[in-house]
């Protein structure tokens, strides 16, 4: 199994870094579609195994058009914050344009009006409503703003997302090995046996240690800055993980899916990223953005 973990590892992670450095804006966001597509297919089949009814065409849908609206449109528009006080920043795209906010609620609408033409069970009604509006929440919107992230500037908006990448990737890989070399203590043994509370020490201090050297190449914001979000945004992965553990258990699944050898599914290997994202989001545009 690790060997399988190091070689899908080796194929994918050069993949990623092409499309966070060198791709354009269009197909890094074609691609972030295709994977938030995977993952809400995996998160639906969870929801149906744990007995919930899902709407799938819709969420499908308005995740589709989450993605859109900050790739046409990818900056200021995210999560009520507007880009008026980034203004000074020349070099900023500073687009306003629709709300992720007004995209979920075309979603209630729209899911409605679907469910009532194909006439769906109305006791599967509102289970397939909050499940869809659930899967739009944790992975739609989070993925979104991927492209809002690297579009923030044609500079930063790489190593903002390079910054992200790394944090979590080598975090996860810190708290695999160090759990399976000196785990003792379980850190949610009815969630996720598997997890250590070494392992979560070793990916909050490897996540750390990967900030301070990223500081040396991002040397434009100061490294506490740099350290503090690399501790919020592993504080967010190593959370958002165990969520996606909880569901996989109460699903009596032990991945999501069998696509990635080793890694199971899509969306267990984008869980970290879910909460990590929004947080390191919020953390750029409130606290760092000055330093773009």
């Amino acid at each position: 199994m690790t060997g399988l973990r190091i070689a899908s590892a080796a194929v994918l992670i050069p993949l990623v870094l092409v499309f966070v450095f060198l791709v354009p804006t269009w197909l890094f966001a074609l691609a972030v579609a295709l994977v938030t597509l995977l993952a809400l297919r995996e998160y639906f089949q969870l929801a149906r195994l744990s007995g919930m009814s899902t709407l799938d065409g819709p969420g499908y849908f308005f995740a589709l058009v989450l993605i859109a609206s900050q790739a046409l449109l990818p900056f200021g528009t995210a999560l009520f914050i507007s880009g008026a006080g980034m203004a000074r920043q020349s070099h900023v795209r500073l687009e306003t344009g629709f709300s992720p906010v007004l995209v979920l609620l075309a979603f209630v609408v729209g899911a409605s009006a679907w469910a009532f033409a194909l006439q769906v069970p109305l006791a599967q009604f509102l289970p397939g409503l909050a499940t869809t509006g659930l899967g739009l929440l944790w992975i739609g919107l989070p993925l979104s703003l991927l492209v809002s992230l690297r579009a923030v500037s044609p500079y930063f908006g790489p190593r903002l997302l390079f910054f992200l990448l790394a944090v979590i990737w080598v975090g996860d890989s810190a708290a695999y090995f160090v759990g399976r070399a000196v785990g003792r203590h379980k850190l949610s043994p009815r969630i996720s046996p598997g997890k250590t509370v070494e392992g979560a020490v070793a990916s909050l201090l490897s996540s750390l240690l990967v900030a301070a050297l990223l500081a040396l190449w991002q040397h434009a914001i100061p490294l506490g800055l740099l350290l503090a979000a690399a501790l919020l945004t592993n504080l967010a992965a190593q959370l958002s993980d165990l969520i996606e553990s909880a569901f996989k258990r109460g699903a009596g699944a032990k991945d999501s899916g069998q696509l990635i050898p080793g890694h199971g599914g899509v969306l267990d290997r984008i869980d970290s990223l879910l909460l990590a994202i929004p947080v390191l989001w919020y953390y750029s545009m409130l606290v760092v953005s000055k330093y773009f």
